[in-house]
């Protein structure tokens, strides 16, 4: 996972291994260690919510998506948009998130798809 943190902007991007693994129900992790006092982790997970919801913990911050948006969101890939939400609990600017699937995965992975099925038809 790609993590892009720019000012109130939050940007997630999986290609589709981790899209595999959510969809799996698996989550998936991320960590960019600092020093050996400070690491900063990430997951991303799908739950049975009705709205995305972002949630710190000591082991990390977490971005829980609705899985049933996602589902939907993912099946109509490749595609450059993200799903996209504001995190209004901020107390001041709503931070604004984005889930994006790689674009470039994605066509590459189709594209290998389709020359494995021609060597095998």
């Amino acid at each position: 996972m790609k993590i892009q943190l720019d000012g109130q902007s939050l940007r997630l991007r999986i290609g589709e291994d981790e899209l595999a693994r959510l969809l799996g129900g698996d989550a998936v992790d991320a960590a960019t260690t600092l020093s050996p006092q400070i690491a900063l982790r990430w997951r991303l997970l799908l739950c049975d919510i009705a709205a995305p919801e972002l949630r710190a913990a000591p082991e990390a911050l977490c971005v829980r998506l609705p899985r049933e948006a996602f589902e939907a969101f993912a099946s109509a890939r490749p595609r450059r948009d993200g799903l996209h939400f504001d995190w209004t609990d901020t107390g001041a600017d709503p931070l604004q998130v984005t889930v994006e699937i790689d674009v470039r995965d994605s066509h590459r992975r189709g594209v290998q798809r389709s020359i494995g099925q021609l060597e095998s038809g």
